[in-house]
C-alpha cells in the first residue's frame, strides 16, 4: 500500500490515533504467522482475563447452539478456530478502544457499529457463495472498513460532525468534505490498519471501498466483497440499488439472491452483536422503498428461481425413473407441482406408424380413454401435429373464429372438459419424441402465457427422459428379445402397484394423500 508524502504528514499530525494492546498486537502476529498454533494461541488469550472472558462468552453463546458448555480457553480456541478467535479479539479490542467516544449530532455510534458488523456479516456470506478461501478475514476487514470515521470524530468532533450533519442528505458529497479537512475515512482507515501491522490486503481493500464500480471488475476479491457489502448495508436508496447493480454486475447475483443473502444476514446480526458484547442500533429511519416495478420484479425474480429449483428436482425424478410409464408420471406431477396443471394428456411418437399414440398413465383414469386414439402425422390442421413438426407451442385460444379445430383436436377437448387446448412439443437430440397437451380454460391460459419458456424447459428435458427410456429398451430389444420382454412386463406390473414419493414432494407438494400414506394418483 502507498501513500503520498502529504497525506502521510496530515495524518501523522493526528493528535488521537488509538493503540491497540500489546497481548492483541502478539495475538495478530501469532494468527497472521505459518508456525502459529492452537497451543500458543491459547496461551496468549489466558494472559489477558477480559479477552478470555469475551471468548468463552461467545462459544457458549446461543449463536453457536452447542449442547455441552466450553469451559477452558483450549476447548474455545479449537471449537472456534485459529481465524475466528483473532475476530473475536480484534472486534472487541477496537470496539473497547472507541466505547468511551460519545455519539454526536450527526453520528450516531450505535448505529455506526450496526453498519459495520451488517457489512461484515454480509461480505463474510458473500465471500462463502464465492468459495473464497478464508471469510473469516473478510468478516473482520468488513467490520473495520470505516474504522477511519471515528478518528475523524475523535480528531475534528466540531468539524466533521457538522459536515455529516449538513450533507446527510447528500453522502455522495461526504468523501470530498472528509478530504477538505485532512484525509477522507478510507485513507485513515487504510493508514490506521497499516500502523497495527494488519495485512496488506485488509488495508487495501479497506482504501479503495468507495472506488467506482469499474474499478472494482478488477479489483482484488477482498475488496469486491467489501464494496458490495458496504452499499448493500446503506441507508440510502441509490447506495442500496447501485449494491444490486454491483453483486450482478461483479458476482453475477440476481436481485432475489442479493435479497437472500441479506435477510441471512439479518438473521445473524443481534446474535452476533450479543456475542462481541457491542451495542449496535438499526437505522432510525430507512426511506429507501423499491417502487412498484422494482417489488415485481423481485417478485418474478424469486419466482423464477423456486421454479427452476423445482425443475431440476423434477427431472433427477425423471431421470431416475425406472421405466418409462414412471417417467410419464414424474412428468404429470411435475407439471402439477411447477404450473398447478391436472387436465394433461401425453401424446408418444412413434417412427414406425408416423402417428401419435395416446399414453396411459398408471392409475391415471382419464388417460386411459387415449387408449387407442392414433393422430396421423399426415392430418391437417391438427394442432398436435402442427406443434411437433414446428416445434413450437400451440393453441386453440389464438385461432380466428372461423378456424375448425381438426377431429382429433376436438375430441380431446371434449375429453379433457376444457374449452381449449395447448400443446407443448417434446423433442430430444433433433427427433421427434412427443406432445404434451394441457386442458385450459381462458383463464388458466393466460395465467401460464408467461410460463411458457418453462414449461418447454421441462418438455425438452421430459423428452430426454422418454428418448433415453426408448434407446434402452430398443437396444436391449435387439440383444436380447425374450428375456427383455419378461423384465419389461414384470417392471410394468410392479410399478403399477408402487407409488415411489419423490424428493421433491417432499419438500415443495401439497397434493392430497389418501387414508392408506400413499400420495393419490397422478393428476387427472
Amino acid at each position: 500500500m502507498y501513500f503520498d508524502k502529504p497525506l502521510l504528514d496530515k495524518l501523522s499530525r493526528l493528535k488521537h490515533i488509538p493503540t491497540l494492546p500489546h497481548i492483541l498486537l502478539q495475538l495478530i502476529k501469532t494468527c497472521n504467522s505459518d508456525k502459529g498454533s492452537l497451543k500458543e494461541i491459547s496461551a496468549i488469550v489466558e494472559k489477558d482475563p477480559a479477552l478470555t472472558t469475551r471468548i468463552l462468552t461467545l462459544v457458549n453463546s446461543a449463536y453457536y447452539s452447542k449442547s455441552s458448555k466450553v469451559t477452558n480457553v483450549d476447548g474455545a480456541v479449537i471449537f472456534l478456530g485459529m481465524n475466528a478467535i483473532k475476530n473475536v479479539a480484534v472486534c472487541s479490542s477496537v470496539h473497547e478502544v472507541f466505547q468511551n467516544v460519545e455519539s454526536r449530532k450527526g453520528f450516531n455510534l450505535k448505529y455506526f457499529w450496526w453498519h459495520s458488523l451488517r457489512c461484515a456479516i454480509l461480505a463474510k456470506l458473500i465471500a462463502k457463495k464465492q468459495k473464497y478461501c478464508d471469510p473469516e478475514d473478510v468478516f473482520l476487514f468488513g467490520m473495520l472498513h470505516d474504522i477511519g470515521k471515528i478518528i475523524l470524530l475523535v480528531n475534528f468532533p466540531e468539524q466533521y460532525s457538522e459536515l455529516l450533519e449538513k450533507r446527510k442528505d447528500r453522502p455522495d458529497l461526504i468523501l470530498a468534505g472528509e478530504t477538505q479537512i485532512g484525509a477522507n475515512h478510507a485513507e485513515i482507515g487504510a493508514w490506521l490498519l497499516d500502523q497495527w501491522n494488519f495485512p496488506h490486503q485488509i488495508a487495501d481493500a479497506v482504501l479503495c471501498h468507495h472506488h467506482s464500480a469499474f474499478d472494482m471488475l478488477s479489483a482484488p476479491p477482498l475488496a469486491q466483497f467489501i464494496y458490495v457489502a458496504n452499499l448493500l448495508s446503506s441507508d440510502s436508496e441509490p447506495k442500496i440499488k447501485e449494491g444490486l447493480a454491483a453483486a450482478e454486475k461483479i458476482f453475477g447475483f440476481t436481485q432475489a439472491m442479493a435479497q437472500e443473502l441479506l435477510s441471512r444476514t439479518d438473521e445473524e446480526l443481534a446474535a452476533t452483536a450479543e456475542s462481541l458484547n457491542i451495542s449496535i442500533e438499526p437505522f432510525k429511519s430507512n426511506n429507501f422503498e423499491y417502487s412498484a416495478d422494482d417489488r415485481q420484479q423481485q417478485i418474478h425474480l424469486t419466482q423464477e428461481v423456486q421454479d427452476r429449483s423445482l425443475l431440476l428436482s423434477t427431472v433427477q425424478n425423471m431421470l431416475e425413473a425406472t421405466d418409462e410409464a414412471a417417467v410419464w408420471k414424474e412428468i404429470a406431477q411435475g407439471l402439477h407441482i411447477l404450473f398447478e396443471l391436472s387436465s394433461i394428456f401425453f401424446f408418444v411418437y412413434e417412427p414406425e406408424t408416423s402417428d401419435l399414440r395416446g399414453v396411459v398413465l398408471p392409475d391415471a383414469v382419464k388417460s386411459t380413454t387415449i387408449k387407442d386414439m392414433m393422430v396421423p402425422l399426415k392430418t391437417e390442421k391438427s394442432l398436435l401435429i402442427e406443434c411437433l413438426q414446428s416445434r413450437k407451442v400451440t393453441d386453440s385460444f389464438n385461432r380466428s373464429a372461423e378456424a375448425v379445430p381438426s377431429m382429433p383436436d376436438k375430441q380431446i377437448i371434449t375429453l379433457l372438459n376444457k374449452d381449449g387446448i395447448a400443446c407443448i412439443p417434446m423433442v430430444a437430440y433433433g427427433e421427434k419424441v412427443g406432445v404434451i397437451v394441457l386442458g385450459l380454460n381462458p383463464t388458466e391460459f393466460s395465467n401460464i402465457k408467461s410460463q411458457i419458456k418453462l414449461l418447454q424447459m421441462m418438455a425438452d428435458q421430459a423428452a430426454v427422459a422418454v428418448r433415453v427410456h426408448h434407446l434402452g429398451r430398443s437396444k436391449l430389444l435387439q440383444t436380447q428379445p425374450e428375456k427383455l420382454q419378461t423384465a419389461l412386463s414384470s417392471t410394468q406390473n410392479n410399478s403399477q402397484k408402487a407409488s415411489k414419493p419423490t424428493s421433491i414432494l417432499k419438500k415443495y407438494l401439497k397434493l392430497p394423500w389418501t387414508g392408506s400414506g400413499k400420495m393419490d394418483a397422478a393428476p387427472q
